[in-house]
């Protein structure tokens, strides 16, 4: 569930929190990017094209974001973590994630045809 920042979150304390949980899930995506090394090529390419951002931009959520901009994706596939969500998971379990839902994305993909 997304929590959605409210009036008395204060500002210094959002830009704190969205710093912090951008750099937790970076660390968790350059952990995916390495394990990823026997992955399709795919996969890999997916993980160095990927982004992270700390808070989605134009949003009111406190969720960091993954961008994926390599091929299937050309206009990019966009996966939001609840900031509480990356809270409760270790950095390795957070990399697993980010993998499992990037090959899953893939797998739709690839059973849609496009």
């Amino acid at each position: 569930m997304f929590r959605r920042i409210s009036k008395r979150d204060k500002p210094a304390a959002i830009e704190r929190a969205t710093h912090y949980y951008a750099e937790r899930l970076s660390a968790a995506l350059d952990l995916a990017r390495r394990r990823a090394a026997r992955s399709t090529p795919t996969v890999r390419a997916l993980l160095a094209s990927a982004k992270v951002v700390g808070r989605a931009p134009n949003s009111h959520i406190k969720a960091a974001v993954v961008s994926f901009e390599a091929s299937p994706f050309r206009g990019g596939l966009h996966h939001f973590y609840p900031w509480q969500y990356i809270d409760g998971l270790s950095h390795r379990e957070l990399a697993t994630d980010v993998s499992q839902m990037l090959r899953i994305r893939l797998a739709l993909r690839k059973k849609e045809g496009l």
